[in-house]
C-alpha cells in the first residue's frame, strides 16, 4: 500500500500543534502564570471539547475517541466520567 502524504501532512500539522500547545502550557506553569489546579482545568475543559464535538463520521470518531481516551488517562478519569 502507498503511503498517504494527504494524511502523513494532517499527523504532522497536529503532533506540531499540540507539541506546540504542550510547551506553552509547561512554560506558563514554570512561569507560574498557571498553577497545577489551573492546568489540570485546562486539561478538563479540552476532554469536554472533545466530548462535546465528537464527529459521527466513523474515521473521525475513532481519532476522537483516542484522544478523549488520552486525555482520561492524563486526567485519571475512568471511562464513564467526566
Amino acid at each position: 500500500m502507498q503511503p498517504d502524504l494527504r494524511m502523513d501532512g494532517v499527523t504532522a500539522s497536529q503532533l506540531v500543534s499540540g507539541a506546540l500547545i504542550s510547551a506553552l502550557v509547561s512554560a506558563l506553569r514554570r512561569k507560574g502564570i498557571f498553577s497545577d489546579n489551573e492546568i489540570t482545568e485546562i486539561y478538563t475543559e479540552a476532554l469536554t471539547l472533545l466530548e462535546i464535538d465528537q464527529s459521527p463520521q466513523l474515521d473521525f470518531k475513532r481519532a476522537s475517541d483516542m484522544a478523549i481516551g488520552m486525555l482520561r488517562t492524563q486526567l485519571n478519569v475512568p471511562e464513564n466520567e467526566n
